[in-house]
């Protein structure tokens, strides 16, 4: 046993260094495409340049709609391992690190719940290898360290209750206050939700430690509530109010349908959905012993989430460990079953289609936007790969899912996403072609300020444009449509995914707010480089 055990550690290596490969080679090389990573790099800059470290600062003025852990641990990346200087790897490095933490701790949870190693292994690798999990291993959000301090807590409440150890008890609500200065109350929601149902589920509700919870709940408290008290009212209103409780009930401005999941998880699961057939299968033949926990685990976040008014796919990256497990344990359990190849190579067919499918599509992609011969070549050479492996596989179907798993989590982050980056026009590239026109001049923003856009012009404030108090002055907007009369205008545009940004020139005698639309006549991008050349 003491030998299969350390088998199944030295594999949990293995898929460690996997991800690592995954994960780390092209982390910095990829422009901050999410539109809010900018909201951690930008306030971390600000606490090492200006010392802005208890109250984040933004666009010239606090930020106090999130907790700052995220802040500190951007900024202490960068202070720690580059001297100070904020750059995409860094930021989003201790995303990673708590991606490889996540994977450390299912591994000791499944387990300790299953008993079985093996089903423990499989699931690190399935989820080190879901499409939404290493997406959010490379972005600099608080998703991913929140996730983190989720299984943590879900770990120790678990152990808490079967030792009935209040120590354990205690250090899951210390964790549960870490996950609050990172996201805020879902830090303790979930973890709390889930040990309660499955205990309830157990009839083991009366062995939690409860003389420990008001001391846990103290410690709580201490840890996650103090900078909220600082901050005052501000904190309440923007964070508690309008960002927790207004996007859980009520938020026209980004409803969506209470089914928006159900199509969702699949698509961002999407090599292990494969195996929701094979999934199903197994669920009805085998008794599910070791699962209730990570069965109430899904449900619980799957339901909590579809109920709310405010949906985004990132809500729902704490089910994925729950659902990495389910799925390896019918792979585990499917060995036993005499149809076992068939469903293992119907599940590896699925995978093969699909990932040919993939490749297709971004043929397809490269084709509209006339990409370079080298990366046709390249695509059709993983194409080739994903059929040879077919073929030196296909009697071996279990072996050639789990690689084709992990060729879609290689060929996601180290060739799609910098093609992607070169493709759409970043918005680094395109904001770095505007600074070279606007140099040291007056800059005001026309519309909304996103934050990757905002970081790539490394300025401490972009005001808007209503505020410009110079005589003259560029101003940059997504809008087609503005209110801002310029008769010698200068209009550069620059695409990225499905949106123009175009820099204007306001001239003394004609910055004057009046109506003004360039309507259709923005320069088409066969024309961008000719233009992002004139000064």
């Amino acid at each position: 046993m003491g030998h299969n055990k350390n088998k199944y550690r030295l594999g949990l290596v293995g898929v460690l260094l996997l991800f690592c490969l995954v994960v780390f080679p092209t982390m910095g090389k990829v422009s901050l495409w999410d539109i809010d990573e900018g909201r951690y790099l930008v306030p971390a800059k600000m606490a090492i340049e200006h010392h802005k470290w208890l109250i984040p600062e933004y666009n010239g003025s606090p930020r106090v709609v999130k907790p700052p852990l995220m802040v500190w641990l951007v900024a202490g990346s960068s202070l720690i391992f580059n001297k100070g200087k904020v750059t995409e790897f860094y930021a989003r490095l201790p995303s990673a690190i708590a991606a490889m933490g996540v994977l450390i701790l299912l591994y000791l949870l499944v387990s300790r719940c299953t008993q079985r190693e093996d089903i423990a292994l499989l699931s690190t690798f399935l989820l080190s290898t879901s499409l939404l999990f290493i997406k959010h291993a490379r972005f600099a959000l608080t998703d991913m360290v929140l996730l983190f301090f989720v299984v943590f807590a879900i770990l120790l409440g678990y152990l808490a209750v079967e030792k009935q150890n209040g120590f354990l008890l205690t250090t899951a609500f210390f964790i549960c206050g870490l996950g609050y200065m990172d996201k805020g109350p879902v830090a303790i929601v979930i973890p709390a939700g889930t040990i309660l149902l499955w205990s309830i589920s157990q009839r083991r509700f009366k062995e939690i430690p409860w003389k420990w919870v008001p001391l846990g709940i103290t410690i709580f408290a201490a840890v996650a509530l103090w900078w909220p008290f600082m901050v005052g009212k501000s904190y309440w209103q923007q964070f508690i109010l309008s960002s927790n409780i207004k996007r859980a009930f009520s938020n026209p401005s980004w409803k969506t349908s209470t089914f928006f999941y159900l199509l969702n998880f699949p698509t961002h699961f999407i090599m292990a959905s494969c195996a929701i057939p094979a999934t199903a299968y197994t669920l009805k033949r085998y008794s599910k012993e070791g699962l209730t926990l990570f069965f109430i685990w899904f449900a619980f976040v799957f339901v909590l989430f579809s109920i709310a008014d405010t949906k985004r796919s990132s809500y729902i990256l704490p089910l994925y460990p729950a659902a990495s497990v389910i799925v390896a344990w019918a792979f585990v359990k499917l060995k036993k079953s005499v149809k076992a190849d068939l469903w293992y190579g119907i599940t590896a067919k699925i995978a093969l289609a699909t990932l040919t499918g993939i490749y297709l599509w971004c043929l397809f992609m490269l084709f509209h936007y006339r990409a370079h011969a080298k990366l046709y070549l390249l695509t059709f050479g993983m194409m080739a790969l994903t059929l040879g492996l077919y073929v030196a596989l296909k009697k071996k179907p279990l072996t050639l899912f789990l690689t084709l798993c992990l060729l879609f989590a290689l060929s996601y982050t180290n060739i799609y996403q910098p093609i992607a980056d070169e493709l759409y026009h970043s918005p680094k590239a395109c904001i770095e072609k505007m600074k070279e026109v606007v140099k040291d001049q007056p800059l005001y923003i026309y519309g909304s300020l996103r934050a990757n856009e905002y970081w790539y012009w490394q300025r401490r404030a972009i005001l808007p444009v209503e505020q410009a108090q110079d005589p003259s002055f560029y101003f940059y907007t997504r809008k087609k449509r503005v209110k801002i009369d310029i008769s010698h205008r200068k209009i550069l545009c620059c695409s990225y995914q499905r949106y123009q940004l175009c820099l204007y020139k306001a001239e003394p005698k004609t910055a004057q707010l009046t109506s003004f639309s360039p309507g259709n006549n923005l320069p088409s991008r066969s024309e961008e480089s000719r233009l992002f050349q004139t000064k």
